[in-house]
């Protein structure tokens, strides 16, 4: 990003999100239509490729704080999904574009995410959270990025590769072993075998909790933004 487009450093970036407890974090999405026609990723694919690195071009990420809703109806959420990477920030220029809701960023065909480029202040950054409206999601941007963690929220829906089961009236054995884009659920277990190398949060009632040895014990903010 050229230089005339300025950003606050990281570590204001880090000690505004500490303000409410809040996370960046790049979901695994549920809607049909998330992602690009014709290259979409499956849960637990499309974050894998997130977790080593694919996608240094840009992702599009929710900024959540402990209270947010997940997995409800279509109009009542504040993230794409319920199950995502945490990520954070290697220089102020990781920080591509920031919206107060979904600003329908995509990617281009050489890789990266398309944004706005225009200068940011921490009073920009504040308002994709505190101007967020009900039921909605905000959409950070974020490039160059390092994973910090995977995010898991009840009811951890997922859209992944699953089963097809025949409809009413048709004998399975006429349909064969069908498989395709479908909605599941994880559980705790599910995810750490999904990505055994990283540290499992999520919310619980106005603290962030991270799972240690089969018990969520409380995760300070700073032991992951620092």
């Amino acid at each position: 990003m050229s230089l005339m487009y300025q950003r606050p450093p990281v570590s204001d970036i880090y000690s505004l999100l500490r303000t409410s407890n809040s996370l960046i974090v790049h979901f695994s999405g549920i809607a049909p239509g998330t992602g690009n026609p014709g290259e979409r990723l499956y849960y637990p694919d499309d974050l894998r490729n997130v977790v080593t690195g694919g996608a240094m071009g840009g992702v599009s990420c929710s900024v959540i704080s402990p209270g947010d809703i997940f997995g409800q109806t279509e109009n009542n959420n504040n993230a794409t999904g319920c199950v995502g990477v945490v990520l954070g920030l290697l220089s102020p220029s990781s920080l591509l574009d920031v919206h107060a809701g979904d600003g329908g960023s995509t990617v281009l065909p050489n890789g990266q995410r398309d944004a706005n480029p225009k200068s940011l202040n921490l009073t920009d950054l504040q308002e994709t959270i505190t101007g967020r409206h009900r039921g909605t999601y905000n959409e950070w941007v974020v490039g160059n990025y390092k994973v910090l963690g995977i995010f898991i929220a009840a009811p951890c829906m997922v859209r992944a590769i699953v089963d097809i089961p025949a409809p009413p009236g048709v004998p399975a054995n006429i349909l064969g072993n069908s498989r395709g884009p479908g909605i599941c659920y994880e559980t705790i277990n599910d995810v750490q075998r999904d990505f055994p190398d990283q540290r499992i949060f999520r919310f619980n009632v106005r603290e962030i909790q991270e799972v240690n040895s089969s018990v969520w014990v409380h995760a300070p903010h700073n032991t992951i933004y620092f």
